[in-house]
């Protein structure tokens, strides 16, 4: 499956849907974003079909200097996008239940220290049957 990135040039996107039939429309990937998908990504008004949970590795890196201008762009460039914190690194934890799915955002503050607390810094709530997240 391929989406248009911001430059117009097609990315490929490797999607994994959920297995439990609940949440069919929840993908896994490799990016850094908690975002809505969209069929097409030039018509915002269209309602989400999917939602995409994705966190870095607790160890891996991200140059700081970029965290900041992308979001202030994301609003404008990528409506879609919920959660972005290139700042810190973690990963998600996911809690499904007969009502919906909640994802929280685990991170730590920095890497350099194998004993730095891990907080969550964001916590989204899919409802079951829904393709929107919303901020538990």
């Amino acid at each position: 499956m391929f989406r248009k990135a911001s430059a117009g040039w097609p990315v490929r996107v490797d999607w994994q849907v959920a297995a439990d039939e609940r949440f069919r429309d929840v993908v896994r990937s490799g990016h850094t974003w908690l975002s809505e998908l969209k069929l097409d990504f030039d018509r915002p008004e269209q309602p989400p079909v999917a939602v995409e949970l994705t966190a870095t590795s607790i160890s891996s890196d991200f140059p700081i200097a970029f965290d900041g201008p992308l979001k202030a762009v994301n609003p404008a460039l990528n409506p879609h996008v919920r959660y972005f914190d290139g700042s810190k690194r973690g990963y998600l934890r996911c809690e499904l239940s007969r009502s919906g799915w909640r994802t929280d955002a685990r991170t730590v503050d920095t890497i350099a220290s194998r004993t730095a607390p891990v907080t969550t810094s964001a916590s989204y709530v899919i409802e079951s049957g829904s393709s929107t997240l919303r901020q538990a």
